[in-house]
């Protein structure tokens, strides 16, 4: 089962035009090709962090994250809207935290506790 917000070990699956598409034998996660690691093959397994891109896709990444669902790490404000703000996670994908999910007033360039759920 692959869990959104972690580290799997999935097994690289076919190639396509967007990057290597990545399985744990029941769905199917993008690795987009800036992301692959020299010398990997279709077979093999690799390690990777899941996330969910706006359209629903879920999408790997070999970057190192801050922090995974669960854990509590001090994240930084990039960006604050009307109705929340998004956090460096890391990654080149920001985490988003609505208003409703706060503990405290985030702000840009805040660096704040934040435990990932």
């Amino acid at each position: 089962m692959i869990e959104i917000g972690k580290y799997n070990e999935l097994r690289i699956l076919s190639k396509t035009e967007a990057g290597l598409n990545l399985t744990d034998g029941d769905k199917l996660v993008i690795l987009p090709y800036q992301y692959v690691p020299n010398g990997v093959e279709i077979g093999d397994n690799i390690n990777v962090f899941v996330f969910v891109q706006k359209d629903g896709r879920l999408t790997g990444t070999t970057q190192k994250a801050y922090a995974e669902v669960g854990d509590f790490a001090f994240l930084k404000v990039v960006s604050d809207g009307d109705d929340g703000v998004f956090m460096d996670l890391g990654i080149d994908k920001d985490v988003y935290v609505p208003d409703r999910e706060q503990k405290g007033q985030c702000k840009k360039a805040i660096n704040m506790w934040f435990t990932c759920i």
